[in-house]
Order: C-alpha cells, then structure tokens, then sequence
C-alpha cells in the first residue's frame, strides 16, 4: 500500500466518526436543529460521489469493462442524489408524504444501477468467485429477506385491501437490499482473502451500510416514527461518504490514461 492510499484510508474512520458526531449532536440539540442539519447533509453528503464519479466517468469514458462499470456507477449515485433531494422537496416544502412518492423510482433506480456496477466491478476476479461465496452470499441474502415474508404473511387480508400498495411498496426495499447484498457480500470476501485492498471495497462497505439503513428505517416508517433528523441517517451517509472515498480511490488509481482494470494483482 502507498503512502498516499495509507493516508486516504486513515480518514475513513475519521470522516464517519465526524459524520456520526454531527447527527448525534443536532438530536441532542432539538428536532428542529436536527432536521435542517440533515436536510443540509443530505445536499453535500450524496451530492459528493455523484460529482467524483461523473468527473472521473468523464476522464475514462464509456469504453471496455472500466468504463461501463462506473457509467453505472455514476447513474446509481446520480439516482439516489435525485430522490433524497425529491424527498426533502415533498416532506419539508410541499409538506406531502414523501413515501410512496416518485423519489421511489430513483431509490430503485439506484439499485439497479449499482447491481449492473457490481456486477462490472466484480468480474475480473470471476476465478475466485467460487460456489461457497455464491452460497454464503445467497445465504445472508435470504436472512435479510426472512423477516420480510414473515411480515407479509402476518397481514391480513383487510390490511391488503386497505393499504395494499403501501404494503408492497415497503417489502419491495427488503427486496432489492436482499439481491444487492449477493455481489457486496462477495466483494467484501474478496477483501478479507486479500484479493484486493479496503478502499477498492469500500464502496461495497457503503452498501452494506445503505442495506443496515435501509431495515432500521422501515421499522421505523411502519409505525410512523422516522423523520429527517433521525439517527437512522446515519447509516445513510456513512453509506455516501464510503462511496465518495472508493470512487476517490479509483480516480488517483486510474490517473494514468493507460491504466487498465484487468489485473487483480494489481488491486491489493
């Protein structure tokens, strides 16, 4: 590892720290102050792997593996960026309720996007990528999926005639959190044999961190409780300023326009 990339890496725990703290502090503060941080927060925060990436997007191109993988990338971050500010813009603006909204289209958007990324990104470690991974990475899938089919087999059928969009709009989160989390298990897998080093799997760290967020938050919307400001946000940003530290990566990485994305060794 470089000096510089040792470097990068030692702000990591520093920025979620700081994150973290300032989320804290604003609860503790008031409501109030809490959810104008957060609306804040939420413009810089997301709003930085979405510039990195369309930037670094722009220097590489469209072109080969590479390529391809961080278009997406830039289109999932793009995506998110889009309906966290959509929401705000319905919660704290127009005062409707942000859920279910149009920002759902880009939340899924997003995860679409990020599968097709993932999908890019993982390949050229396509040997290592065995059974058991597969296995192991289904296996937490489905744990997450679990408490999912256990909720939607507990409504009953007055609840689906009453609120039956809403039912299925819910469950489809825990849905698509379960198929992401198949690539990001193996990814960080990858990590732990020593594949590839941290801030190549920070991104997938991210996610792991979106998919936590994304739980804890519907726990909290059924019963009506979450509300921007809501330390549950954390999980979220911890989220973007892990993809804004990958995406950063791969920029002084790739600085040469020579560079390939092809050798694994190179990756460590």
């Amino acid at each position: 590892m470089s000096a510089e990339q040792d470097t990068l890496r030692r702000k990591i725990p520093m920025s979620l720290f700081s994150v973290a703290a300032v989320v804290m502090i604003v609860n503790l503060i008031g409501p109030s102050t809490a959810k104008i941080v957060d609306c804040i927060l939420y413009v810089i925060i997301p709003g930085i792997p979405m510039v990195l990436s369309v930037l670094y997007v722009k220097r590489i191109g469209f072109a080969g593996m590479h390529g391809k993988a961080w278009l997406a990338f830039s289109i999932a971050v793009a995506s998110s960026f889009i309906a966290e500010q959509m929401w705000m813009i319905y919660d704290k603006i127009l005062h409707v309720d942000p859920w279910p909204s149009e920002a759902d289209f880009f939340y899924f958007s997003f995860y679409v996007f990020f599968t097709i990324f993932s999908v890019f990104y993982i390949k050229p470690f396509a040997k290592s990528v065995n059974a058991k991974k597969i296995t192991m990475s289904a296996l937490v899938s489905l744990a997450i999926f679990m408490p999912t089919a256990i909720s939607l087999a507990s409504f009953e059928k007055s609840q689906w005639d009453a609120r039956g969009f809403d039912i299925i709009m819910g469950v489809s989160y825990p849905i698509v959190d379960s198929i992401i989390m198949v690539p990001t298990m193996i990814a960080i897998m990858l990590f732990f044999e020593g594949k590839v080093g941290f801030l190549w799997t920070a991104i997938f760290v991210g996610i792991l961190c979106f998919v936590v967020a994304d739980m804890l938050f519907m726990m909290e919307e059924i019963d009506s409780a979450y509300d921007i400001g809501h330390p549950i946000d954390i999980g979220y940003f911890w989220a973007y300023v892990l993809f804004a530290f990958g995406v950063y990566h791969n920029m002084k990485y790739f600085e040469k326009p020579k560079t390939i994305f092809s050798n694994p060794n190179d990756l460590r």
